[in-house]
């Protein structure tokens, strides 16, 4: 009765063997598709990353580029009207201004 005892024991505990080792395997093979999911994903992420990066820099240059050209037509038509200005009418206004001041006693 006792050998019978210990082989059963002996068969449980082979079983037990068995599928602790069946076990580990499957972890491993799990382990081993989860880090080629998660390198998978981050690579697609990357990549979705550096497209949407890529995309903005072109937005913000050619806004900046647009800009900059409103900016100069801005300015030329400003110098276009500064040397329309009479010269003598430009002094003038100087002075009516330098004069105000004055009289406020913010120049004396």
């Amino acid at each position: 009765m006792s050998e019978n005892i210990v082989e059963q024991i002996s068969r449980i505990e082979a079983e037990a063997d068995r599928l602790l080792a069946e076990a580990r395997q499957r972890c491993k093979e799990l382990e081993g598709r989860i880090g080629e999911d998660l390198k998978a994903l981050r690579v697609a992420h990357q990549k979705a990353f550096d497209e949407r990066l890529s995309a903005l820099k072109t937005q913000l240059r050619e806004q900046t580029a647009a800009r900059l050209q409103e900016i100069e037509a801005k300015a030329r038509e400003a110098a276009r009207r500064l040397e329309a200005l009479d010269p003598e009418l430009v002094r003038q206004a100087g002075e009516l201004i330098l004069n105000h001041l004055r009289g406020d006693g913010r120049w004396q």
